[in-house]
């Protein structure tokens, strides 16, 4: 007759176990247990947060190199308008003015930008928390770029908007003939004698100046920001 081998229960307590016979072993044994679930849950944890930590920089890398593109662009329009203003000034001093020309630079004087920065990856990441990004001069320099750079920029822009509205173009729309092909004489007249329409234009000039000069130095930190979080990423953290 065939005997039946005895099954074992795969929950039976071990042989180490079954010789913890004082109380202070089996305290020690079961504070032994929970600090290894405790040290298995902060490895979870930890796990988690480096996720979460890199899908903020991530998504920050993927705004900045919008804004990137989009700064560069904004800067060559600052450029062309500083350099039309300070031809028209050109030729308000010369003796012969091309009236065409100067019709021209008249018309090209108005238009500005506004800063359209990509701030969802930020605000994401304000919203979690900025400690969520560990490496502080990685966080510092992120701050550093949206509260400070991009919020000169905002202000720069505030300043040169209120002299196209209130000085530039109420001027522009009752001294000119907005959209002619050429300045009548009568007009260049007027802007020769007209002292106040030389300041407004030597203002835009300085301040959009000014701007660019916003626009280049948040640049230069977005880029030292970009290749700060691909250094992050590539560290071996993730």
């Amino acid at each position: 007759m065939k005997s039946k081998n005895k099954k074992t229960n795969k929950w039976q307590i071990s042989p180490l176990l079954q010789k913890l016979k004082s109380p202070a072993e089996k305290i020690g044994f079961t504070t032994l247990g929970i600090l290894l679930a405790l040290w298995i849950n902060n490895l979870d944890e930890n796990r988690k947060k480096r996720e979460i930590e890199q899908k903020t920089l991530l998504e920050i890398k993927a705004g900045l190199q919008q804004d990137r593109k989009d700064l560069k662009e904004t800067i060559q329009g600052y450029d062309y308008r500083v350099y039309n203003a300070a031809t028209l000034l050109q030729y308000l001093s010369q003796t012969q003015i091309p009236r065409d020309s100067l019709a021209s630079r008249i018309s090209e004087l108005i238009g500005y930008s506004f800063l359209l920065a990509n701030t969802a990856a930020y605000e994401t990441l304000k919203s979690r928390g900025l400690e969520t990004i560990t490496n502080d001069t990685l966080r510092l320099g992120i701050t550093t770029l949206y509260d400070v750079e991009y919020e000169a920029i905002q202000t720069s822009e505030m300043h040169l908007s209120e002299v196209y509205n209130n000085m530039l173009l109420p001027y522009l729309m009752q001294n000119m003939r907005l959209g002619a092909n050429e300045v009548s004489p009568a007009e260049l007249q007027k802007i020769l004698q007209d002292r106040p329409f030389q300041q407004i234009v030597w203002q835009v000039r300085f301040l959009n100046e000014a701007t660019m000069d916003r626009y280049t130095s948040a640049l230069k930190v977005l880029e030292t920001q970009l290749a700060q979080i691909e250094k992050e990423l590539n560290s071996g953290r993730f």
